[in-house]
């Protein structure tokens, strides 16, 4: 029995030396790339066409068509391109306060997603105010 146990004990050692060594990198050759290396280059090329980078917008909607939606923000005014794939949510017209989703290709500005805002001094359907009772004459 007590061999048994000794045995069990040195195989689990043994094993357990094995799987520590096992995920140590190795040293490469001068030759050999690290697969990093060429990413790292790839990122640093200008005209390359890596996935775009999402930003945001929020501003009020000066115009709108069918395809093309221009937004003033507290500083700048910009025209973003949408089609089938831009969600869409809220009231949607001119005037109308959004936030606008959207990624830069070839200088174009394209949304994804275009929401509107509720207005400042919207109330919600609970907070109507009800007409005020008449007074007996």
């Amino acid at each position: 029995m007590k061999k048994y146990l000794a045995l069990a004990i040195s195989m689990m050692l043994v094993l357990g030396t094995i799987a520590m060594a096992a995920p140590q990198d190795k040293a490469k050759p001068a030759g050999e790339k690290k697969a990093g290396d060429k990413m790292d280059k790839m990122e640093k090329k200008s005209g390359d066409k890596m996935a775009a980078k999402a930003m945001t917008a929020n501003g009020t909607v000066t115009s709108k068509t069918v395809s093309e939606i221009t937004v003033k923000g507290a500083k700048d005014t910009w025209t973003f391109a949408h089609d089938g794939k831009t969600k869409m949510s809220g009231n949607i017209k001119e005037g109308s306060m959004v936030t606008v989703k959207y990624t830069e290709k070839d200088g174009k500005k394209m949304a994804t997603s275009i929401a509107a805002k509720a207005a400042a001094g919207a109330k919600k359907n609970g907070d109507a105010k009800k007409p005020a009772a008449k007074k007996p004459a």
